[in-house]
């Protein structure tokens, strides 16, 4: 008898523990965020593509809940949205090769539009109907409440004047109030101020006019995602997983601006505040997240030269160049803790 006993303790050990880790991993809700950043959506959708590689599983099945905002809200809606098959519409992989391959068309414009605008001087710079097709293929009909997981994407009322969180949950509990197609979400969170026009959002009670690039709410959505998070599952405890799409090197923002006036300063202000909007961010996640010995708030990105920086730089050479600091966020050791952490997890 005694014998039996130990030759029964262990494998009863190891299902007891077995438990206690499939316990702590169901007690907790991975969420992933991307921010905002028009071609430089090139350097997530990287890091994106070398994550599904390592854990072997889609986005959809490795995190619980994905936001994102202007780039990062296209991103995220390929990855939730469903195709036929109940598969995500595009993979990172995927992601990666369409903007590689599709960005010129995306931020090109006709020579009437340019002449119309003057060159973006008194209308937006690019015709929307590159971004238009490219969802058009891509999303379909597809509405929000159909995302394979929770979903928010951001974006900007203007006439509001107030910030928008689309919500896959929120369309599912409230179809007729807050459901609409993810192709016009995507249009609208990117529509960069001076790159794209607005977009009218449909709904079924009427039409939501003027809504524009969701980083103006919020370049950096990891602080949105985590609130709701906290509000959707509040007996869980959250991870967040944050995407960067490059910031420009210290030496650059000081030699760009150092001493510069009023005319030096107009155009790239917005970008700046961006900045210190997405680093106050960081600190106020890492306050709640990883105190007391936790490590519950992730944050993945990579400095770019200011030579590319920009959000429309199309040329191969720059799309080379995104590509590799993705690739260099993959050999980080921030990468591989993010990798060790969601394997863990599966």
């Amino acid at each position: 008898m005694h014998h039996l006993k130990e030759k029964w303790a262990i494998p009863i050990l190891m299902g007891l523990l077995c438990l206690a880790v499939n316990a702590n991993t169901d007690d907790c809700v991975r969420v992933l965020s991307i921010d905002g950043g028009g071609v430089r959506g090139v350097i997530p959708a990287v890091i994106l593509e070398k994550i599904e590689e390592e854990v072997g599983k889609p986005a959809v099945e490795i995190f619980d809940m994905v936001v994102g905002s202007s780039t990062g809200g296209i991103l995220a809606l390929g990855l939730a949205a469903p195709n036929q098959q109940g598969r995500p519409v595009v993979s990172a992989k995927g992601a990666v090769n369409q903007y590689i391959n599709q960005c010129h068309n995306i931020f090109c414009s006709s020579l009437l539009h340019w002449v119309k605008n003057i060159g973006g001087l008194i209308g937006p710079r690019y015709d929307s109907s590159g971004i238009e097709r490219m969802l058009r293929e891509q999303l379909g009909d597809t509405k929000l409440s159909e995302a394979l997981i929770p979903t928010i994407i951001t974006g900007y009322h203007i006439a509001g004047h107030s910030g928008i969180e689309f919500s896959s949950v929120e369309a599912k509990t409230y179809p007729a109030d807050k459901d609409c197609l993810m192709r016009q979400i995507g249009m609208a969170t990117a529509a960069a101020p001076v790159y794209f026009d607005a977009v009218d959002i449909d709904f079924n009670w009427g039409t939501m006019r003027a809504v524009t690039d969701g980083s103006l709410y919020a370049h950096n959505p990891s602080l949105i995602a985590y609130v709701n998070a906290k509000r959707l599952f509040p007996n869980k405890r959250i991870e967040i997983y944050s995407l960067g799409t490059g910031v420009i090197t210290p030496e650059d923002l000081s030699s760009q601006l150092k001493g510069r006036g009023l005319v030096h300063w107009l155009a790239p202000i917005i970008d700046h505040i961006q900045i210190g909007g997405t680093d106050a961010d960081n600190a106020i996640l890492h306050r709640l997240l990883n105190e007391d010995g936790e490590e519950n708030f992730f944050r993945l990105n990579v400095q770019v030269d200011k030579a590319h920086n920009s959000i429309d730089g199309t040329t191969p050479e720059n799309l080379l160049y995104l590509y590799q600091q993705g690739l260099k966020v993959t050999k980080s050791s921030a990468f591989s803790e993010v990798v060790k952490r969601l394997k863990s997890a599966t």
